[in-house]
């Protein structure tokens, strides 16, 4: 799925350790996300208690890990600000997902937590191996930038080439 590809460039960071603290609070996001997400389409298939169970679940979490005033938007704060809006875009994606009949409620939602983890652990380990390279040389960030690039167009490519069902867009060339 192209969740993989997804996370591994949003989990990716020039720094070993922004890489591994943004992929931990990746992971506690999706994960949480998915089960919200599950746990709601489980007891209501009611689109206004859908509606109203995700804002209300991603503004109580929001309001928890979130810091007061301007630094709250999402991306500025890089203690926390990554797990709540990440917990908030899967929960949502989930319940769109399954709603409008693309999937069932447990395929999709163990789909995006496999899905997401195993590009998480991708950016991980590359992250890892070779120690210290992320952000340490012009030569090698700018590889790391093309690469990224390169696999959000790869990801575009396949959401647009798997979107032959007429309630989706019709394809367009990158």
């Amino acid at each position: 799925s192209g969740w993989f590809l997804i996370a591994y460039i949003f989990s990716t960071t020039k720094t070993v350790e922004g890489t591994f603290k943004k992929s931990v609070l990746r992971a506690l996001g999706t994960v949480g996300g998915a089960f919200s997400a599950w746990l709601a389409l489980t007891i209501s298939r009611n689109p206004a208690f859908l509606g109203i169970w995700a804002t209300l679940m991603s503004s109580v979490l929001a309001y928890y890990t979130l810091p007061q005033g301007f630094s709250s938007r999402f991306g500025l704060d890089q203690d926390l600000a990554w797990g709540s809006g990440y917990f908030a875009m899967t929960q949502y994606l989930i319940v769109l997902t399954v709603y409008k009949g693309f999937g069932t409620i447990n395929d999709v939602t163990v789909n995006r937590i496999v899905a997401n983890l195993a590009g998480i652990f991708l950016s991980l380990v590359l992250a890892a191996i070779p120690p210290g390279i992320f952000g340490s040389s012009p030569r090698e960030l700018q590889f790391l930038l093309e690469d990224k690039k390169r696999a959000l167009r790869d990801c575009l490519r396949l959401i647009l080439d798997g979107s032959k069902t007429e309630h989706r867009l019709p394809q367009h060339d990158l």
